[in-house]
């Protein structure tokens, strides 16, 4: 009886949900704690273990999202660009076809996984996973702390661009990611109840900010206050009144040790997005309706651009690959997900959901390209709000009588 019990209780401490937390956890303070030596093995952490351990729980994940709508309207999404693969010249008429439709196929079965997974996890250890943002926040902000001190002690400050000390290497792609837990930060000390919670979150979105600042990403700064202005307009006048006094004193701090920062962004001009977004939308203009597909070339190039460039927006590259058909099913996507969450704002008083999915929307405008990818940035300032908004209704669904 004894051996029994003993079995059964380290046959639970071991249990699967347990193990694909701990994977879901690695996984995600990844972005922010794997050394850049470490590139093309953190998301191999994800197929291995996260993968592996979603497909056992897979028939679970699938009962808590099989009936929400959000669910069902991304998936139809990933189908579809899926399917474009068919469509695109060199379905059949490359030698390499089918390596890349299994990339792609594969692809976009991770990406169904990693929403599983989270309402999984999400629905089992609902207290544990809020924690772990929560713990995610803070690495995030001692991570921009790390890579500021290492990136300039070799560059100019803060003329120079500052890049992060992980798997992240362009600048944008870190003010994203950053920008997001940023964000997330900014919901947590709205949410503060104590005077120490307040200090502590405050201080991590001072950090994060300032990190976002040093990035020098426009789409990136403008996206954290956008969220976050969303955050102060969605909260009590109280709470308001409380938060606003330490947020603007930060603004004002930034402004006194970067006053050369706003001039960097301006100068910055538009990076050849313009030349861009031309050549893209002539690569759209030649397949309107159903787009080239997921075969196709990603990258354009021609004067005065020096080098070949993706599309630098989400939404051209969906009408690149999709055409009207898969941009307009995004739009619907992204049109509910809004609706969604600003009905979960207006019954609960809680925007963190819409800042979120703003926040990511506005970086995959002038930012990104292909959705449907491996892990890797966009899977956490896009795929990660998505996939905690499409949760949150299966919990909420789950809670009424």
């Amino acid at each position: 009886m004894k051996f029994g019990n003993a079995l059964s209780i380290r046959t639970e401490y071991i249990s699967v949900s347990r193990l694909l937390f701990l994977s879901y956890s690695l996984f995600l303070l990844g972005y922010f704690i794997v050394p850049k030596v470490f590139e093309g093995k953190h998301y191999k952490v994800y197929y291995v273990l996260i993968v592996v351990l979603s497909l056992i729980k897979a028939r679970a994940g699938l009962r808590l999202l099989r009936n929400d709508a959000l669910f069902l309207m991304l998936t139809l999404y990933l189908v579809y660009m899926l399917l474009s693969v068919t469509w695109s010249e060199a379905f059949f008429s490359d030698p390499t076809f089918i390596k890349d439709t299994w990339v792609h196929l594969k692809h976009t079965f991770h990406i169904v996984i990693f929403f599983l997974a989270t309402a999984v996890l999400r629905d089992e250890y609902p207290s544990q996973f809020n924690r772990l943002l929560e713990i995610t926040c803070f690495v995030a902000a001692g991570a921009a702390i790390v890579a500021v001190l290492l990136w300039y002690q070799a560059h100019p400050f803060p003329k120079a661009a500052v890049h992060g000390f992980t798997l992240m290497h362009n600048p944008n792609d870190n003010a994203f990611v950053y920008g997001l837990f940023c964000v997330l930060s900014a919901s947590y000390l709205f949410s503060a109840r104590t005077l120490g919670a307040r200090i502590a979150w405050s201080l991590a979105f001072v950090i994060l900010l300032c990190f976002v600042l040093l990035t020098q990403s426009r789409t990136g700064l403008a996206a954290t206050i956008i969220a976050t202005l969303v955050l102060l307009l969605g909260a009590t006048p109280r709470t308001g009144v409380r938060v606003v006094l330490p947020l603007a004193a930060a603004l004002l701090l930034l402004l006194f040790f970067f006053p050369d920062a706003p001039g960097y962004l301006a100068n910055k001009g538009l990076s050849y997005r313009v030349e861009i977004w031309s050549a893209v939308l002539e690569q759209v203009a030649q397949a309107p309706f159903f787009g080239h597909g997921y075969l196709a070339n990603a990258r354009v190039a021609g004067p005065p651009m020096p080098t070949d460039y993706h599309a630098h927006s989400a939404f051209l590259a969906t009408l690149r690959d999709g055409g009207l058909i898969g941009l307009s099913l995004l739009l619907i996507l992204f049109a509910y997900a809004f609706w969604r969450s600003v009905r979960i704002g207006m019954d609960s008083g809680d925007y963190t959901y819409l800042a979120l999915l703003l926040f990511g929307v506005i970086c995959i405008t002038t930012g990104g390209d292909r959705l449907i990818d491996r892990p890797k940035e966009p899977w956490i300032f896009l795929w990660l709000p998505l996939a905690l908004l499409v949760t949150q209704q299966a919990a909420q669904t789950r809670s009424r009588p």
